[in-house]
């Protein structure tokens, strides 16, 4: 028979247990059982006797545990109650579960939420209205993301967003990793176009939504893009006669600024005109290397061309101090010119001395010797305030053309004269010689120019006392009440009658302030209206002028009095210099960044005078596979298009198949320029086919001057094409052929000299000789564009009995 355990009660909180357990399985705690279980039947000698067991305090069951367990009963019942209540997971387990759990869900919706850990890039093409670049940076900054902006040009509207740089949208991303959002600049000349072969740049410029003409200048450099508008790095601007500041590519973070002159979001500016690029070439004529350099390296570079060198300082952008600003021969035109004027960037001082004249022929005296800054060429162009509103300064209609010095100019505005007849600094009635600057007298005296400080003033010297409009001078009249009356008007003898009613006016005055000129030391002495209004200061690193307004002044102070209270002339005109000093009535607007007017820098290359150019994109762009320009024929091209074209080595214009109407003879012209004929000896004294390049000028021709040589090209083989034989020195051929005994040969062969002439040419309008009755001919179809062979200027000229028509 089995023996039967005692179930364990467990002394800390009262548990039943099983017999052999070790732990409570209700509180955990230590059972006594495995000890208690153990007799011990022998105690060593002098051993402490057993102690007696010391029953526990019962234990209450933690909070939360439920009601104290049952004391054990002998009879096995907890047993049984134990089979009927399965073992239970302690609540604390569960209780941690649960907050794991809820850690668990915690962690996801947070990092959902974005409150931790990676963060996902909004996206922003995809919406239904493109944004702006600004709208997405302020996005992403109001996100947390560590984002900057960096402009460039295309095609899209200026401020447009177009990608982001460095991630992608819908990327999950640290915050700290940096986003780049990329601004429009709108169409524009990226940095770095300068340099690039004419492939490249092609490629560069092709999405810009903008024609695109390429053109070619004289360069040192051929082959590379040497010029391109607007400049390298600047953004295309209107052609509207404004003058703003262009934009430039900016690679910092922040927005730079910078005025492009259209409002953010506004559309591209609709520039007919486009961009335009020039590819070098080799030439006559001052090369575009020349533009920006010193004026000492510009002199060797002319010199080391031929040229005989002149120089004369123009106001510039501090930039452009002691630098070329442009050149006459024009930077980058072909020219046989052999005397070259570089414009020079001069600063104030410089500026200046440059001005002065000294009275030729004038016996000097003590006093005076006839030296003034009054030479005012310098001063010619357009001056623009940086919102637009523009003036153009001009020599006055009496001033001869290319005559130097210029002493009087006028205002322009949309080429229309405004304002005073004419503008100088010499005052009054006087002639020159009556004023020094190193000795100023009168009026001279008190200009601005007199001084020290570099500035310069320019208005209407002559300003004498109105009647009404009639200036008050010479006899025989006088004003009543300010009407001009003559004499023989009054009722009794006019001449005693005094003036009454005469007036000084305001008129246009303008002040000049070159870079480096001491402006504040002139506001200080109290020259200018102080307005209480914040303005920005005037740019002091570009050339500016101040133009008095007179909405700026009250009524009375726009006219006042000439008269004294005696009814005498009165001494001062409070406008102008006068010998009692600077004028009386203050300048208003004084110096700021909405009163200047700054110098126009003009365009060191005159493209229009280029030509045509060859237009390689158009609004659409270039071919989109290629990135090439598309090649055109002559019947969508200009002369001066295909002039351009055959230039560079592309005769795709004009090639084709060229045959004459009477003899069936054909000539083919390749895309390259080779020409091949229909036998041997026809093109070359030895071969079938040459290569033909295009000549800088057409040689005379049967035609005056002018439309014909306009509307020709004239192509012309190799000087090593040249044959020659006679009978002492035998066959040579080349520049051999020119010299010694072969220049006397009785049989020598010039190169191949073919002239194009293009369709819609009708030489029989041109000639003004006769020339096709006299040969008995007959003019060529101007329909077709034809290829004529001269013949060393043999006649007959060009016409339909020997001309090659394009056939195909």
């Amino acid at each position: 028979m089995r023996e039967e355990k005692t179930p364990e009660t467990c002394s800390r909180c009262g548990a039943c247990c099983a017999p052999d357990a070790e732990f409570c399985r209700n509180c955990g705690g230590k059972l006594r059982t495995a000890m208690d279980s153990v007799s011990v039947t022998t105690v060593a000698k002098g051993a402490m006797p057993p102690i007696p067991a010391v029953p526990l305090p019962s234990v209450p069951p933690p909070a939360g545990m439920g009601a104290a367990p049952s004391p054990c009963s002998p009879s096995g019942d907890h047993m049984k109650a134990s089979a009927r209540n399965p073992r239970k997971l302690p609540l604390t387990i569960i209780a941690m579960v649960a907050v794991v759990l809820l850690v668990i869900t915690g962690f996801v919706v947070t990092y959902n939420l974005h409150l931790w850990g990676s963060h996902a890039v909004p996206y922003f093409s995809a919406d239904d209205e493109s944004p702006s670049a600004d709208d997405v940076l302020a996005r992403l900054q109001g996100d947390r993301f560590n984002a900057k902006k960096r402009q460039e040009f295309s095609k899209e509207k200026r401020g447009a967003y177009l990608r982001l740089d460095g991630v992608q949208e819908g990327e999950r991303i640290e915050r700290t990793q940096e986003i780049t959002v990329v601004e429009s600049l709108g169409p524009g000349v990226p940095e770095g176009t300068i340099g690039e072969d004419e492939g490249t740049a092609t490629e560069i410029l092709s999405d810009m939504g903008v024609p695109v003409t390429k053109y070619t200048m004289v360069s040192d450099d051929p082959g590379k893009v040497v010029a391109t508008f607007p400049q390298d790095g600047h953004a295309l601007e209107e052609r509207d006669g404004t003058a703003k500041t262009s934009a430039t590519k900016t690679d910092t973070g922040e927005a730079d600024g910078t005025d492009t002159g259209t409002n953010v979001g506004e559309a591209a500016p609709d520039s007919p005109d486009g961009i335009k690029f020039a590819v070098g070439v080799k030439g006559d004529g001052v090369p575009v290397e020349v533009y920006g350099v010193a004026q000492a390296e510009a002199e060797r570079l002319l010199r080391s061309r031929g040229f005989e060198v002149g120089v004369k300082l123009v106001p510039a952008d501090r930039d452009m101090i002691g630098k070329v600003v442009r050149t006459e021969p024009q930077i980058g035109k072909e020219s046989a010119a052999s005397r070259a004027t570089m414009y020079i960037g001069a600063n104030a001082k410089d500026l200046r001395a440059s001005m002065m004249i000294t009275a030729d022929g004038v016996e000097e005296s003590e006093l005076y010797h006839g030296k003034t800054p009054s030479d005012l060429s310098t001063l010619i162009g357009q001056w623009c305030t940086d919102a637009g509103d523009c003036v153009e300064l001009a020599p006055t209609d009496s001033t001869n053309e290319g005559t130097q010095p210029v002493r009087y100019l006028q205002m322009k505005r949309d080429g229309e004269h405004v304002g005073a007849e004419r503008l100088d600094n010499l005052p009054g009635v006087h002639y020159m010689p009556d004023y020094d600057v190193d000795k100023p007298e009168g009026a001279f005296r008190y200009q601005l120019g007199t001084g020290s400080t570099g500035v310069l003033d320019i208005y209407d010297t002559n300003q004498l006392a109105l009647c009404g409009t009639q200036p008050r001078n010479g006899v025989g009249w006088y004003c009543d009440h300010g009407t001009p009356k003559s004499w023989e008007e009054s009722d009794d003898d006019g001449r005693q009658h005094k003036d009454s009613g005469l007036v000084y006016r305001m008129s246009d005055y303008l002040i000049v302030v070159p870079v480096d000129a001491d402006i504040a030391s002139v506001s200080r002495s109290g020259y200018f209206v102080q307005s209480d209004e914040k303005t920005g200061q005037a740019d002091a690193d570009r050339p500016y002028l101040l133009i008095r307004d007179p909405r700026l002044y009250d009524a009375d102070d726009r006219e006042v009095s000439a008269l004294s209270m005696d009814g005498g002339m009165a001494v001062v005109n409070p406008f102008i210099p006068t010998e009692s000093g600077s004028p009386k009535m203050k300048f208003a607007p004084a110096p700021s960044a909405e009163s200047a007017y700054y110098l126009v820098q003009p365009s060191p290359f005159d493209w229009t005078a280029m030509g045509e150019g060859e237009a390689v994109c158009d609004e659409q762009g270039c071919d989109v596979a290629t990135k090439a320009p598309v090649k055109q024929k002559a019947a969508d091209m200009t002369i001066a298009q295909i002039r351009s074209a055959v230039k560079r080595g592309d005769f795709t214009p004009i090639a084709g198949r060229y045959c004459q109407k009477k003899t069936g003879d054909c000539l083919t012209l390749d895309d390259d320029g080779t020409v091949t004929g229909p036998r041997s000896g026809y093109v070359k004294h030895d071969a079938m086919s040459t290569t033909l390049t295009i000549q800088s000028s057409v040689r005379a021709t049967w035609f005056p001057e002018g439309t014909v040589k306009d509307h020709a090209l004239e192509l012309k083989a190799p000087e090593s094409d040249t044959y020659c034989m006679n009978d002492r020195a035998g066959e040579n051929q080349g520049e051999a052929c020119l010299s010694g005994d072969y220049a006397y040969g009785s049989d020598i062969r010039q190169p191949l000299t073919l002239t194009y002439y293009a369709k819609g040419l009708d030489l029989s309008q041109h000639d003004e000789y006769d020339q096709y009755a006299f040969y008995g001919v007959t003019p060529p179809d101007p329909d077709t564009p034809f290829l004529h062979r001269p013949e060393a200027l043999r006649p007959p000229p060009p016409a339909d009995e020997n001309v090659y028509y394009l056939v195909d």
